[in-house]
């Protein structure tokens, strides 16, 4: 997904919260932090429901990529690259 005419772009971002055998668990409500390294910016604190993190990433036009980090308390962290084809 690349942003149109060189304007920066919003991509909405999931983390699953799972157990130890991979299974989603729909009734985690644990609190979820999410941290951009490299060029874009996370525009608010991640909400949780039904196992799910979701957040709003803003992207400019310009970046060639970035990485996401996800913890919670008691669960194993998690990372996600987005690059520019």
């Amino acid at each position: 997904m690349l942003p149109e005419a060189d304007e920066p772009d919003l991509l909405i971002v999931h983390a699953r919260l799972v157990d130890a055998a991979g299974t989603l668990c729909a009734d985690a409500a644990a609190p979820v932090t999410i941290l951009v390294e490299g060029d874009a910016q996370l525009l608010a604190a991640p909400t949780v429901e039904a196992g799910i993190a979701s957040a709003v990433v803003r992207v400019p036009a310009d970046s060639p990529g970035f990485e996401l980090h996800a913890t919670s308390p008691g669960l194993a962290a998690g990372r996600a690259t987005w690059s520019r084809r």
